[in-house]
C-alpha cells in the first residue's frame, strides 16, 4: 500500500497492518467505480463464464448436494448454464484459441531482475491457478443469474475447506513474525474469505421485494472483527492495483462479442472503469514486498504453488453455486497475484482472466458496500426495511 497516501506509518514492518487505516477514502469514492463496474459486468464479454462445475475434489470425497427443493423450484445452490450456441460466437472461438489448444494463453516478458526463476508462462507449474477452461465438460454461465448469495451452505464440508486453505495452503506461524509477502498472502486469503461471508449475511434469504440481511450473522462473522472489514479493504486495493497495471492492455482490447455496436459500448465502459478516481489513486507498492528476504525465488514459488491450490480447492465444495463463485473469484485473485507479484509488463491476459478479475472487484466493491451499510443498522427493524 502506498502509505504515505493512505496516511499510514511508512515503516516496512507495520506496512501490512496499516494499510487500510484510511478506509474512509475508499468509503468516499468506492461507490462511483461500483456504479461502473455494475454496468460492465452485465455487458456479453463479462457476463459469460466458462468452467467445469462438476470435476471431483482431488482431495477428498465430494458429493455434490444441489437439486430441486421442497417446491420443486431449483435449489438456492443450483446454477443455471448456458446453451452454447447462446453465447457469442466470438467469445466462443477466444475461448477456443486461447485454451483449445494450448494449456496456457499467458505470455509475457519477464523482468529478470525481479524474478528470474520463471522463464514463460506456458507450462502448469508457472501458474497461479488450476484452469478448466478447456475440459470437455467445462460449461458457459451466465453470471448475472447466478447472483453470489446464501445457498444454506455451511457446516463441516465449507468448515474442511477453509481449513484446508487456511492450514494447508498458507505461511505458517504467528503474523508478526512473517515477512511482507506472506502477511499480505494471509490477508489476501483473509479478505477474499470477508467478501465471500458478507455477501451471505447480506443475500441472506430472499422474499418478493429482493434479498433481506441477516445483520446478527454479519454481526457475528464480519462486524465484529475489525482486523477482517480491514483485510477486505486489503484485497480491494491489491486487485485496483492489478487492474492499474493491465490497464494499458485492457485499453487495446477489441471485446470482440460479434456487434460492433456491443463491442464499442464495452470499450467505453472499461475506459470508464480505468479513469474511475479508485483506478488512478495509488493503492499498492509491491515493489518492497521481497525486501529483506534472502530467497525471493522460493518465497514466490511457494506463493503460487500455495495458490494453485486452493484453486483447485474449489472442486471440493459440494455447493454448486459456491464452486461456480470460488472459482471465479480465486481466478481473479490469481490474475492479480500474477500482475502485481510478478511485476513484470502485461502483455496478454486470457479471457477468463479478465472476467475473473473485473468481476472480483465488483465483488469486492459491493462488499464494501454491504459493510458500510450494514455497519450501521441499530436494530432488527430498521435491518427488516433494507
Amino acid at each position: 500500500i502506498n502509505a504515505e497516501y493512505m496516511g499510514c506509518s511508512t515503516s516496512h514492518e507495520h506496512l501490512v497492518e496499516a494499510c487500510c487505516c484510511e478506509k474512509h477514502l475508499v468509503d468516499a469514492t468506492f461507490a462511483e467505480l461500483l456504479e461502473i463496474l455494475n454496468r460492465v459486468v452485465q455487458r456479453p464479454y463479462f457476463r459469460y463464464f466458462k468452467a467445469n462445475l462438476e470435476l471431483p475434489c482431488p482431495y477428498w470425497a465430494v458429493e455434490l448436494m444441489c437439486g430441486a427443493s421442497a417446491d420443486g423450484q431449483p435449489a438456492p445452490c443450483h446454477v443455471c448454464t448456458c446453451d452454447e450456441n447462446d453465447v457469442p460466437i466470438a467469445l466462443r472461438e477466444a475461448d477456443t484459441c486461447e485454451w483449445g489448444a494450448s494449456h496456457t494463453a499467458i505470455q509475457v516478458e519477464v523482468d529478470r531482475t525481479v524474478n528470474t526463476n520463471v522463464q514463460h508462462w506456458h507450462d502448469a507449474d508457472s501458474m497461479w491457478f488450476h484452469q478448466d477452461f478447456n475440459d470437455p465438460d467445462a460449461q458457459y454461465i451466465d453470471l448475472t443469474l447466478n447472483p453470489e448469495a446464501n445457498t444454506g451452505y455451511t457446516g463441516d464440508g465449507a468448515r474442511r475447506v477453509w481449513q484446508a486453505i487456511y492450514d494447508e495452503n498458507c505461511f505458517h506461524g504467528p503474523l508478526s513474525e512473517m515477512c511482507l509477502a506472506e502477511r499480505a498472502f494471509f490477508r489476501l486469503l483473509s479478505g477474499l474469505h470477508v467478501s465471500i461471508s458478507t455477501h451471505v449475511s447480506a443475500k441472506f434469504h430472499k422474499d418478493g421485494s429482493g434479498w433481506k440481511p441477516n445483520v446478527p450473522l454479519f454481526r457475528r462473522i464480519v462486524g465484529a472483527y475489525p482486523e477482517r472489514v480491514d483485510n477486505l479493504y486489503f484485497v480491494f486495493m491489491f486487485v485496483l492495483r492489478a487492474l492499474t497495471k493491465a490497464k494499458p492492455f485492457l485499453l487495446e482490447l477489441s471485446f470482440a462479442t460479434g456487434s460492433l455496436e456491443e463491442d464499442r459500448a464495452t470499450k467505453m465502459e472499461v475506459a470508464s472503469m480505468l479513469e474511475a478516481r479508485l483506478v488512478c489513486t495509488p493503492t499498492f507498492n509491491e515493489s518492497i514486498m521481497f525486501e529483506g528476504l534472502s530467497d525471493t525465488k522460493d518465497t514466490l514459488l511457494q506463493m503460487r504453488n500455495h495458490f494453485r491450490n486452493i484453486t483447485r480447492l474449489m472442486d471440493c465444495l459440494s455447493c454448486e453455486k459456491c464452486r461456480l463463485w470460488g472459482k471465479l473469484e480465486t481466478l481473479g485473485l490469481a490474475a492479480a497475484l500474477r500482475i502485481v507479484v510478478e511485476d513484470k509488463e502485461v502483455t496478454h491476459i486470457s479471457r477468463s482472466e479478465v472476467v475473473a478479475m473485473v468481476n472480483f472487484l465488483r465483488q469486492l466493491a459491493d462488499a464494501i458496500g454491504h459493510v458500510v451499510r450494514l455497519s450501521q443498522v441499530d436494530d432488527i427493524d430498521e435491518a427488516s426495511d433494507l
